[in-house]
């Protein structure tokens, strides 16, 4: 099984951070227009964040038993504390201009506002981390396929490309439609933050991973 060099995956996620969150708060800056696309592309780099993660993780587990108890301890103590202190601020301020609900924050709480438009309001970054985590839950049962029936690695990342352009077709001809009523709105949270949407980016990492560590040199 050939070596895989993993030296350089925290520059580039710390690089994709840093465009991030460029592309969310440095829209307001006098230089902004003249600054390089690739500095601006944040949504690619969200993207990126998903493909990595599910690439890292078919990297760590494909050759181990997979103990649920420390994978979901693991995935926990990464996410959860910080992520529940800046839910605690955002309701705070949310509560005090008079936007919370109980059903927005109980959504928030349980990390299932992305599968429902409206609930972002408290907190708009945190959809990433609800498509997370319902990528994060799929992670094992496809780990067990890949496992127990080891279908071949260009087998696999075929389908997830062909799960990606349909995926991508399907969102485009959404956009294109009157079902897009534009920004903001309940439509544009449904194409941009729903789940479904952003799994396809996360099984192309699983199974990007999964055809390296398969194949020979």
């Amino acid at each position: 099984m050939p070596a895989i060099n993993t030296a350089a995956l925290p520059f580039f996620r710390f690089v994709a951070a840093c465009i991030v969150i460029f592309f969310h708060f440095g829209q307001k800056i006098e230089f902004y227009p003249q600054v390089p696309a690739v500095f601006k592309s944040g949504s690619l780099m969200v993207t990126f964040f998903f493909v990595l993660s599910g690439f890292v993780l078919m990297l760590g587990y494909q050759q181990r038993a997979l103990n649920w108890r420390q994978y979901w301890t693991r995935r926990a103590i990464k996410i959860l504390p910080l992520y529940l202190l800046a839910l605690l601020l955002s309701a705070g301020f949310s509560a005090q201009a008079g936007h919370l609900t109980g059903f927005d924050f109980i959504l928030n709480l349980f990390c299932l506002q992305s599968w429902f438009p409206g609930p972002l309001a408290i907190n708009f970054a945190s959809w990433f981390v609800s498509v997370l985590l319902f990528c994060y839950c799929l992670f094992p049962p496809i780990l067990f396929f890949l496992q127990q029936k080891r279908p071949a690695g260009r087998l696999m990342l075929a389908v997830s490309l062909l799960l990606w352009v349909l995926t991508q077709l399907i969102l485009i001809r959404l956009l294109n439609s009157d079902f897009y009523t534009g920004y903001p709105s309940w439509s544009h949270d449904l194409i941009y933050y729903f789940p479904l949407s952003h799994f396809c980016s996360f099984f192309i990492g699983i199974c990007g991973s999964y055809y390296l560590q398969t194949s020979s040199y």
